[in-house]
């Protein structure tokens, strides 16, 4: 099974130590995890020489080289769909007349690429993206949060975009946690307890993914 990746998503495996847990899951899963030259830049080129953002650089990069993740190559459809996806993701929504941009070259090429190799599978942690792709409905109100301001949101915009990626089946990192550690796939790093996956699950939150404390609930209480 084809999955697609987000800097998001990667990072945040990366990021807590997860990396052979994740190599673990998905070899046993036959899953293969691909990026997007853009990905691969958001996660491994620039931060590459920055001092804070360095060693996750050379993890993600050592997974890449080791054949556990591969980077696409993108043509000239993957290209064109990219753009039209991000053009149309930042057209949904404006703040004073101007539209705001919720889409980057990363996540757009994610899904253009996701799209055109029937890839079942998008993991993307970030929260605007995954708002936008699973609940356009919800829009408005959480970028007038975010924004702090009178958000206008296309209501026909958001719903084309979600015609565009209906078929995907979005994974944050936390899903992809617990799937792992359902199979048994923690040891030897940890213990396949229900306090090991707690403690996951918490730090991915406090890294940066967009999950709520009910849902890290939901997560422990079908481990029981």
């Amino acid at each position: 099974m084809k999955m697609v990746m987000d800097s998001s998503t990667l990072i945040s495996v990366s990021s807590n130590c997860f990396m052979n847990v994740f190599n673990r899951y998905c070899k046993k899963n036959n899953i293969k995890p691909i990026i997007t030259p853009a990905v691969y830049s958001e996660s491994i080129s620039r931060p590459w020489h920055i001092k804070r953002f360095e060693l996750n650089a050379v993890r993600i990069k050592d997974a890449v080289d080791s054949g556990l993740i591969a980077v696409a190559v993108i043509n000239k459809q993957i290209a064109f769909d990219s753009q039209r996806l991000m053009d149309l993701a930042n057209s949904v929504a404006s703040l004073k007349q101007r539209n705001l941009k919720i889409f980057h070259r990363g996540e757009a090429e994610a899904v253009a690429l996701a799209k055109n190799i029937s890839a079942r599978v998008l993991a993307v942690d970030e929260r605007t993206t995954r708002t936008l792709i699973e609940a356009p409905q919800s829009m408005q109100s959480f970028l007038t949060r975010r924004y702090r301001g009178d958000v206008v949101v296309s209501q026909e915009k958001a719903r084309e975009f979600q015609e565009e990626v209906s078929d995907l089946l979005i994974l944050r990192s936390t899903e992809l946690f617990a799937l792992a550690h359902a199979d048994d796939c923690f040891p030897p790093d940890l213990k396949t307890t229900p306090k090991a996956l707690e403690a996951a699950l918490y730090a991915a939150k406090f890294g940066g993914c967009a999950i709520s404390f009910k849902e890290i609930q939901e997560h422990l209480k079908k481990q029981r």
